[in-house]
């Protein structure tokens, strides 16, 4: 009895101390969606379309709410001033750039020893930091790179355009994005044979299939499940497979090969180990898998995104091949400055990702230190946070006709593209998150969407099929996911 008794005081008496410090802070909390004692909304929450039920539930309860999944507290934020002050103001960024323990970090990351599921420490920050010098460097210090970026972009091109009637032509885009993540890390194109250019793709075939929020989600909540037969089991031994591959031709051989001049992200960060220590081969390896999937899934989902939307809009492709014609013409390739020169192509490219918004929401964030307050409203420590881009572009409080696909909204009436400064690009848009956990390859997509759509519009059109029909381009109708992808379709290449 006098143990029950003890139990109850303090149980009493933690409930009674919240309590107390809620209100010292002024603070409550945020209204939401209730669900089961411990549960909460797990049983009846769709993880691959979470956007689209923070959508529903931002219209019902405002610009942030919380709810709880397997007794984890998760805020979602929803007004572009709110995402902000969050995820990069002065006052919360440190406290909300953490990340949730996950089982893709802890087991095929080696213990957290990558960029992307690491919670945001002073090892994270260093490791990100001469990732992004080592992919400046690669970019910049190899005089071919934009060359051999554009051979393989035009090799695409002529593929798809060699065959005849309707084709598929984003099938085919998964073998070039992985040749162009080659270039980014040797420095050099890699034939269909190479090994290097096989471990990127294995990996990035099973690491997208691992990475996806319900997949995922299975394996978070029940770890062991990894030992079973089955599809989990068996996933779980081709991601560790191919992550073993991975370590052994793009670590072991690449760091002991002889070297040579080309400039590499490899490269770089294996000149960095001999000055930096701390810079493990784990911590490579993880830069390499970080990269692969990231890099790779997001060009494939705005480039998909925005050669469907030209499939629909054929007038755009019309005004766009105007602008190559006048700034890149017919003879040199076009080079990632051309862009700045073209203002409508530009506003099409922001469009997409405005009206796709393939990155719907922001990646987890979680305040692992201390209980924080954010407008008025009390957030318990251990709380994952998540911004809301979908909602936010898709708000028809800061965007006219939110639901039309107008690339004109990102152009002055001269024609000239709204500047940097202005409220719908520096406030209300943010097609790859912001703060310290925003992507970490922004310029990479910006100037791959312009290569891939200067190549192909060039010379050729985007024709409806003829036997097909063409999907809906309802960004409500893409294909969910960890980012989001168009609709299986095809269409037809025509010389212009």
């Amino acid at each position: 009895m006098e143990i029950v008794l003890l139990c109850l005081f303090v149980v009493l008496s933690i409930t009674l101390a919240t309590m107390v410090l809620v209100k010292s802070k002024g603070a409550r909390s945020p209204p939401g969606p209730r669900g089961l004692p411990y549960f909460g909304k797990a049983f009846s929450f769709p993880v691959d379309s979470a956007y689209l039920q923070f959508s529903e539930w931002a219209r019902k309860f405002g610009d942030i709410f919380m709810f709880s999944m397997f007794g984890t507290k998760v805020v979602v934020l929803n007004s572009p001033d709110l995402i902000k002050k969050a995820f990069a103001g002065k006052e919360l960024a440190l406290k909300l750039s953490d990340r949730p323990p996950s089982f893709i970090g802890h087991f095929v990351g080696n213990g957290y020893k990558d960029i992307l599921f690491r919670r945001y420490d002073e090892l994270c920050s260093k490791l990100k930091s001469v990732t992004l010098k080592a992919m400046y460097t690669a970019r910049n210090g190899n005089p071919d790179f934009d060359d051999m970026q554009m051979a393989e972009i035009n090799d695409y091109v002529r593929k798809i355009t060699n065959s005849n009637g309707d084709t598929n032509i984003i099938a085919p885009l998964q073998a070039t994005l992985c040749k162009l993540i080659g270039i980014m890390f040797t420095g050099k194109r890699l034939v269909d044979d190479d090994p290097v250019l096989q471990a990127i793709a294995s990996f990035d075939d099973v690491g997208n299939e691992l990475i996806n929020p319900a997949v995922h989600l299975v394996f978070k909540v029940a770890p062991w499940i990894r030992y079973l037969p089955g599809y989990y089991g068996n996933l779980y031994r081709k991601v560790m497979a191919s992550t073993k591959t991975l370590r052994n031709e793009l670590v072991y051989k690449l760091k002991t090969q002889p070297p040579d001049d080309r400039v590499s992200l490899l490269s770089e960060l294996f000149k960095l180990q001999t000055t930096e220590s701390w810079i493990t081969d784990d911590h490579v390896l993880g830069v390499i898998m970080d990269l692969i999937n990231t890099s790779t899934l997001t060009s494939r989902g705005v480039l998909s995104g925005v050669l469907f939307l030209l499939v629909h809009h054929p007038h755009m492709q019309t005004k766009i091949q105007q602008e190559i014609d006048d700034v890149i013409g017919p003879k040199r390739q076009p080079s990632a400055d051309d862009m700045n020169k073209m203002p409508y192509t530009h506003a099409c490219i922001l469009e997409t990702l405005r009206y796709q918004s393939h990155l719907a929401l922001s990646a987890t964030h979680t305040n692992a230190e201390e209980d924080i307050e954010i407008e008025g409203f009390f957030i318990p420590k251990g709380t994952s946070v998540y911004g809301n881009q979908w909602h936010v572009h898709h708000d028809k409080r800061l965007w006219t006709e939110p639901w039309s696909f107008r690339p004109e909204r990102f152009l002055k009436e001269d024609g000239s593209l709204l500047p940097e400064t202005s409220d719908l690009r520096h406030r209300y848009f943010m097609p790859f998150g912001v703060g310290f956990r925003s992507c970490m390859g922004v310029k990479t997509t910006y100037s791959r969407m312009f290569f891939f759509v200067t190549a192909l519009l060039r010379n050729n059109v985007l024709l409806q099929p003829t036997s097909d029909s063409l999907p809906s381009a309802d960004p409500m109708m893409l294909t969910p996911g960890t980012v989001l992808q168009a609709p299986e379709f095809t269409c037809r290449v025509v010389p212009r």
